[in-house]
């Protein structure tokens, strides 16, 4: 069961508002009796100085010296003193040769009623502001979104709030006629963690029992929350009884099995989520067997006609105008485990890039200095480089690109001895040389004489023969 948490407001005028009325109020006090006590000083002066009598006029005194007192309390009793001094000052330096004791007693006479008037006023004060804290108390206790309850040392229910009827089912004289275990009770009721029972332990009683339990209705439903019970104390510090707060926590323990709900649920399809893909990574795990084992089958198949085209110690010459062909040939030599080393005139990034070449050792030809970079008039260093790749005595394969870019660097009989020289460092390895050409870079005879020595052949053959 759930009570709606909404609390009346307090009818009270806020302190920002009340300070300012005040403040208004007590201008207008003031003014009031500066225009009152001057009015007395010019009536006493009229009836002293000009009629030369003192009797009568003085009882009006009284007026102010009421309204001081009642407005002001006993710091009212400022205008009595005045007053008082004012009628005698009058009668000794205004009213010279009159003898009469009248005065000094009717100075007293303001003094004593202005005293009596403030202590009365004061007693009228303190009662209203009494009567208005036990107003906005009694209003606090019944509005509060708790149910709360004080229950004396006999275990009588002493006050409950609106809240507290509500939440136990219960009318006010229900609850007023009977003991606390006998409405609204929970299953600490007679034994020792009852919360009455705790903080009456003698010296060792707690100060503040806080626990979570469930309250029973009259019509047996129960309903969760939390009770908070604190000593009710008279003034002097003497234990009467207790203040019991209960909290209804319905919304939370609904709001928890929900949750709790939710959770088991998503439990559940995380389980048969996890099955399914165990089983989805289970045939997976098949397929890729599946297809490394065709992937196997292919390569057993394309390995022997691959050794049959492209034969170690034989240099190749394929004519393309772009090296593309080429790259994709030497790429799919190193697919096959084949070890590379590729001379080339592309930067070295942006080959491994596009051909994902990630590990295969990469010369450029440049004329820029750096690692692994060497200088195309530097045919010697490049011969070193094959040499020293074709004796390892691994099966592999070299790719020089750029073979244009040497013509044009170092003319074309210098290259033509450069290609005949390696056909004869390869011819005892393992390795085979490939060299992609643009046939338009040189002339027709020239062409004829660098096909001599090497095996020729067209990029299309090898695109339908090996990469298709």
């Amino acid at each position: 069961m759930s009570v709606p948490s909404k609390i009346h407001t307090i009818p009270l005028v806020s302190s920002t508002r009340r300070i300012k009325f005040e403040g208004r109020e007590e201008k207008y006090k003031v003014t009031v009796m500066a225009i009152i006590l001057a009015g007395a000083c010019l009536l006493t002066y009229y009836f002293h100085v000009i009629l030369g009598t003192g009797t009568v006029f003085t009882h009006l005194f009284y007026i102010p010296i009421i309204l001081a007192s009642f407005w002001w309390g006993k710091k009212g009793l400022v205008v009595a003193i005045f007053l008082a001094l004012f009628l005698i000052y009058s009668h000794i330096y205004l009213r010279l040769g009159v003898e009469t004791a009248n005065d000094y007693f009717r100075a007293i006479a303001f003094i004593a009623v202005g005293f009596v008037v403030a202590t009365l006023s004061e007693r009228i004060e303190k009662a209203k502001a009494i009567k208005l804290a036990y107003a906005e108390l009694d209003q606090i206790f019944n509005t509060v979104a708790n149910g709360l309850r004080l229950i004396d040392k006999d275990f009588n229910v002493l006050r409950v709030n609106e809240t507290f009827l509500t939440l136990s089912g219960i009318s006010r004289d229900e609850a007023m006629s009977k003991k606390c275990h006998e409405v609204f009770h929970s299953y600490l009721c007679y034994t020792p963690g009852c919360p009455l029972t705790q903080i009456l332990g003698g010296e060792g009683g707690e100060e503040r029992v806080e626990c979570e339990v469930e309250k029973e209705r009259n019509d047996g439903t129960r309903v969760p929350g939390i009770l908070t019970a604190n000593p009710f104390r008279e003034p002097d510090g003497k234990l009467i009884g207790i203040v019991e707060d209960f909290m209804d926590i319905s919304e939370l323990k609904h709001a928890e099995q929900s949750l709790r709900k939710a959770h088991d649920e998503l439990e559940l399809r995380v389980k048969e989520r996890t099955a399914e893909l165990e089983e989805a990574n289970e045939l997976l795990k098949r397929e890729i067997r599946k297809r490394k084992e065709a992937v196997k089958r292919v390569k057993n198949l394309e390995l022997p006609a691959l050794h049959r085209l492209f034969k170690p110690g034989k240099c190749y010459l394929i004519i393309e105008e772009k090296p593309d062909t080429s790259l994709k040939l030497f790429k799919k030599l190193l697919e096959y485990e084949f070890k590379g080393l590729l001379i080339t005139r592309i930067h070295p990034s942006h080959v491994r890039e596009e051909y994902n070449m990630k590990d295969v050792p990469i010369i450029w030809l440049t004329h820029a200095k750096g690692e692994n970079h060497v200088v195309p008039t530097n045919i010697a260093q490049l011969n070193i480089a094959v040499k020293d790749f074709a004796e390892n005595g691994v099966e592999g394969v070299i790719m020089l690109e750029g073979l244009e870019y040497l013509i044009d660097q170092n003319g074309f009989e210098f290259v033509l001895r450069f290609v005949e020289s390696q056909t004869d460092i390869l011819s005892t390895s393992e390795c085979r040389l490939i060299m992609p050409f643009d046939a338009l870079a040189v002339n027709e005879v020239e062409l004829h004489r660098l096909e001599r020595g090497v095996n020729v052949m067209n990029a299309k053959e090898v695109e339908v023969l090996v990469l298709d």
